[in-house]
């Protein structure tokens, strides 16, 4: 009777039910500035939309640090502070840091800082966004923004952007589990989904939209390829021929990510019809040249080592003019 019991026991101690997944929580941190406008595109389009999806799973932790290029000097017991885009982005920092400081929950600091992202001056902030907030008092917060408090916790945000590894040289810069990921500037949900093990049912969502998304795009930009088009464009035989210029840079992050993401799917999928021409000009906008006696002197905008790569593109393209042949070049090597 006693073996009896213990194997029951036993038994009873030991279910063959699968035991549940841990969750795992992901790191976040957005390394932005008030006034630049490539923080106030990732705030408004790519931060706040991952919030609402994620945001309530409870498993990103994130953190705001509002600094990206500023400097900060001590003086005295308080500190200077010069910022990218000026003065107002200064005060406007300030209000950042203070209202992380006094509000402290994620949840109910991120709206407050997206209102204030993209303002153009502290008072437009107050009215805007700190005076119809009841977690706020409108007379402190604008007593530490435009004070000793907000210029220090500026510097102390400084001092957390000084110590990246690799620096800071691009803002917004957004850290996910320690690590600098350049893809979630243009989409922070899929990039957060991809570190969360097991994946929570709003990411499986959030790609079914994705996927309904894309495939509607493509077939709204295969309507010409498929219908008679009576403007002046060639028609062959095949139908008619769509030109792309394309102007990039050679270490442009928005270059390579449009070329890897997007042109080299389309380019696989249409490129081989005979219907699609390419025609890419490694330029860009920040590069300046000029004639020296028989030669030209050229500045790029990521420095001279983009001035070579661009003229290697350059050089690749007009040895090779098949639009086939220099796309693929173009993508191997990984410019």
């Amino acid at each position: 009777m006693e073996y009896i019991c213990n194997e029951v026991f036993v038994k009873i101690m030991s279910p063959e039910a699968p035991v549940k997944s841990r969750l795992n929580s992901v790191n976040l941190e957005i390394y932005m500035e008030s006034q630049c406008p490539d923080t106030s595109r990732f705030m408004h389009k790519q931060l706040m939309k991952a919030w609402a999806s994620l945001g309530h799973t409870g498993r990103i932790d994130i953190t705001i640090i509002p600094f990206g290029k500023a400097r900060c000097i001590e003086s005295g017991n308080d500190f200077k502070c010069m910022c990218q885009h000026g003065v107002n982005e200064c005060l406007l920092n300030q209000l950042m840091n203070c209202v992380i400081d006094r509000v402290g929950f994620p949840d109910k600091f991120i709206p407050i800082i997206d209102c204030i992202q993209g303002k153009s001056s502290i008072d437009d902030a107050m009215k805007s966004c700190v005076a119809p907030n009841k977690l706020l008092n409108e007379k402190q917060m604008l007593d530490c923004a435009s004070g000793s408090r907000g210029r220090r916790l500026l510097a102390l945000a400084g001092s957390r952007t000084v110590g990246l590894r690799p620096s800071l040289n691009f803002v917004p810069w957004i850290v996910i589990n320690s690590e600098r990921n350049s893809d979630a500037l243009y989409d922070l949900t899929e990039n957060l989904c991809k570190k969360l093990e097991p994946a929570p049912e709003e990411c499986a969502a959030y790609t079914l939209v994705m996927i309904f998304i894309a495939v509607f795009v493509v077939l709204m930009n295969l309507v010409p390829l498929i219908t008679s088009n009576e403007d002046n464009s060639v028609v062959t035989k095949n139908g008619t021929i769509v030109t792309i210029e394309v102007f990039g840079e050679s270490h442009c992050p928005d270059t390579t990510r449009f070329f890897h993401n997007h042109m080299l799917p389309v380019w696989r999928h249409f490129g081989y019809s005979g219907r699609l021409k390419v025609n890419y000009h490694p330029f860009g906008v920040h590069t300046f040249c000029y004639k020296n006696k028989d030669d030209f002197n050229c500045l790029c905008h990521h420095g001279p080592m983009e001035c070579l790569q661009n003229q290697l593109q350059a050089c690749v393209i007009s040895a090779e003019p098949n639009t086939a042949k220099n796309i693929e070049i173009r993508l191997k090597k990984d410019l």
